[in-house]
């Protein structure tokens, strides 16, 4: 199943979530596999595994590993997660 994902540059980052007062939970990118094949991607967010797709919390999830980092949905609010 396909996920449309606006281009990642349109999409605000975690730093500019914060800086306008956002609240989203503390996430830490700690290792980013990105492939070209979507099946062979996978993040460790917060000592955790997560692939394409995956909840991280009830209302925070992983839409997509791209190359730029994890684009996260939080209560429907879209931003990337830059890889480290």
């Amino acid at each position: 199943q396909a996920v449309l994902v606006p281009n990642s540059a349109a999409i605000p980052s975690m730093a500019d979530l914060l800086s306008y007062g956002t609240k989203i939970p503390e996430l830490v990118s700690e290792l980013h596999a990105f492939s070209v094949s979507p099946t062979d991607r996978f993040v460790f967010i917060n000592s955790s595994k997560y692939l394409d797709g995956e909840s991280i919390t009830e209302e925070t999830g992983v839409v997509t590993i791209t190359e730029e980092g994890v684009v996260i949905t939080h209560r429907n609010q879209l931003f990337l997660l830059p890889r480290q």
